[in-house]
């Protein structure tokens, strides 16, 4: 599965609001157990949430298991990861 979002920006009176061109489901569940088969996604984002997870090795596993292989897993954090050679 791949999402691929092109927002439009709409102004109805005077408010800026953004609308999706592609149908998207958002779920809530644990980032660190995952509801998902494995291999689904071609890319796995996440931003700023490795350092609010209880366990963010697990995390991090759970998104390369969800990732397809030849997939992308891009992060974006605060720091220096303390995990660049698994990455």
């Amino acid at each position: 599965q791949t999402a691929i979002w092109k927002f439009k920006v709409l102004n109805k009176e005077n408010n800026i609001s953004l609308k999706a061109n592609t149908r998207v489901a958002f779920k809530v569940m644990d980032a660190e157990a995952l509801k998902l088969p494995d291999n689904y996604f071609d890319t796995v984002i996440d931003t700023y949430g490795l350092c609010s997870f209880d366990d963010p090795v697990k995390a991090l596993h759970e998104m390369e298991r969800v990732c397809k292989a030849d997939g992308k897993i891009l992060l974006l954090e605060h720091g220096r990861s303390e995990f660049h050679q698994w990455i």
